[in-house]
């Protein structure tokens, strides 16, 4: 039986327009690409929403599109055809670039997803998509850069962990597939199916609809297992982190309030904030893998003292430069090295407090 909309303007009145077969899956990929907005963002639980990447190259193959919101949460969602023979696999597609995004860094994240996605306009950068689509008029103006750092933490925080939505798009969800979703939602996942119907007529229009969803329970069930087993505690982030790094570290995070730092302990370890003209701003973060050194100019803090910073940092032999964080990796480094990245953020940390103070 076939369906129709209801379509109303000033010059035609109302006119039935009925259901037809999307002539290309191109053609849906296009339409979701340049109206992310048809993704039911509300109900997959996500605020304010951002498309970071375009057919995004991983690893396993192109996402077709990525999305990001007000608190860090990533979408991925593959368009599919009907009657597309591959549309059962595409549940396999979804789960290859999950695995391939999981554990990316930020700066990982904003060269590999943000910076190469196949779009209509030359890619900005991720910081520039969160301050202009996310942060925008919703913050203060002095709280704006703080806001905008928060959402990039918030990422790390996702990437760390794999949380991701994962959104199959098509225009019908066969049954099969349908079944699958749902066993990986009873398993803790967040997978939603997603038809996108077309009406074709004398006007097109696409109407979305969420026809597979995690259950309530399912959504708690993958809660629980994705969160950490206990709160972060100097002992137990100290305990997990490779020996060579261990000595060094605490010696750091002892000394460093003294210096004028504000240490805040998070979901992954410690960071270290300067409180500068505009708030404090978040100069240093360590997780069990790495330090991230903040290396991008922040509001209220003298620009040259951070770059002095940076150029320093980088000569730490296996020190690794991007293009908002700089880091360099417990695995692979001796005490030596780490001592020496350490030495870079405390006279960075004296520097700007100093700076602040006067």
């Amino acid at each position: 039986m076939s369906r129709y909309v209801v379509v109303r303007d000033e010059d035609s009145g109302e006119r039935l327009v009925e259901e037809s077969t999307v002539p290309t899956e191109a053609m849906l990929h296009q339409v979701l690409m340049r109206h992310p907005e048809l993704v039911p963002a509300t109900d997959l639980g996500f605020g304010r929403v951002a498309t970071v990447g375009y057919e995004a190259s991983l690893s396993s193959g192109s996402a077709d599109l990525v999305l990001l919101d007000e608190a860090g949460k990533l979408c991925i969602v593959e368009v599919k055809k009907e009657g597309n023979p591959d549309t059962r696999r595409v549940v396999a597609q979804l789960l290859d670039y999950a695995a391939a995004m999981w554990g990316l860094t930020v700066d990982e994240f904003d060269e590999r997803i943000v910076r190469r996605q196949a779009g209509p306009e030359a890619p900005r950068t991720l910081r520039q998509i969160v301050t202009e689509d996310l942060v925008g008029d919703t913050a203060e103006p002095d709280m704006a850069e703080q806001a905008v750092d928060d959402v990039l933490e918030h990422l790390g925080e996702t990437l760390r962990t794999g949380d991701f939505a994962l959104v199959l798009a098509a225009p019908i969800v066969p049954p099969g597939v349908a079944q699958a979703i749902e066993y990986l939602n009873a398993r803790g996942l967040s997978v939603f199916g997603l038809e996108v119907s077309y009406f074709a007529g004398a006007v097109e229009a696409f109407v979305p609809r969420l026809v597979v969803r995690p259950s309530i329970s399912g959504r708690i069930a993958g809660q629980d297992a994705n969160a950490p087993s206990d709160p972060v505690t100097p002992a137990n982030f100290f305990d997990g982190l490779p020996e060579v790094a261990r000595g060094p570290l605490a010696g750091f995070i002892d000394e460093i309030a003294g210096m004028g730092g504000e240490v805040q302990w998070r979901t992954y370890g410690p960071r270290v904030r300067v409180r500068g003209e505009a708030g404090p701003k978040v100069m240093v973060t360590f997780d069990r893998q790495a330090l991230w050194l903040t290396s991008s100019p922040r509001k209220g803090l003298d620009t040259d003292t951070i770059v002095r910073a940076a150029v320093e940092f980088r000569k730490v032999p296996g020190a690794r430069a991007g293009s908002d964080l700089d880091s360099l990796r417990w695995g692979g480094a001796d005490q030596e090295q780490i001592r020496a990245a350490l030495l870079v953020v405390r006279e960075l940390v004296r520097e700007l407090t100093m700076e602040g103070a006067t």
